[in-house]
């Protein structure tokens, strides 16, 4: 240990490749697999005095801040590729949310996607532009988006006193909730 943040040798260290689709629960998962059996050699090596810390290259890290709930709300004037990242950012710890019709609710699961048509490239930021058995579509910014992505496409939300739900399970219950802007 060193004083400072994160400013230690480094006694053991592996890496692991992070999926496309990863998302914060599933990452941290996959470091508490990794960690495990690193600390028990770590401790193990440690008693033995058979390691040999590795100084770290302070030029290869960043300090990230504490995340605040209010980095959690969605701006849907953000592109669709930086929302859908959010959202598999911030998964269970502190889930994505907005508000409609004054109610809050989270976002369990989505993902940026482009949808074209008249009605869509006219919609304003934050406008449900399309809604089926299995998603709602929320237009978001594509300006400076190189991937073209100009929506939000929701799959799983929760509403305020529920379980997390499929759109579809959701429908059922409260097809006038969602409706196309």
């Amino acid at each position: 240990m060193d004083i400072g943040l994160d400013t230690g040798d480094m006694l053991l260290k592996e890496s692991c490749a992070i999926a496309p689709r990863e998302t914060g629960d599933s990452l941290r998962e996959k470091m508490i697999t990794l960690g495990k059996p690193l600390l028990i050699k770590a401790i193990s090596a440690l008693a033995d005095n058979t390691l040999t810390a590795e100084k770290q290259d302070d030029s290869q890290s960043n300090y990230a801040s504490k995340i605040e709930k209010h980095e959690a709300q969605i701006n849907w004037a953000d592109t669709a590729d930086l929302i859908d990242a959010a959202i598999r950012a911030f998964t269970s710890a502190l889930a994505c949310h907005t508000f409609l019709n004054e109610q809050r609710i989270r976002i369990v699961d989505a993902a940026a996607i482009n949808k074209t048509g008249k009605q869509i490239a006219s919609a304003d930021a934050g406008t449900i532009v399309e809604v089926n058995k299995n998603a709602i579509a929320v237009r978001c910014n594509n300006v400076n988006d190189s991937s073209g992505n100009n929506c939000l496409e929701i799959t799983k939300v929760q509403m305020p006193g529920s379980k997390a739900m499929d759109i579809g399970a959701l429908l059922n219950g409260r097809p006038e909730f969602f409706k196309p802007g």
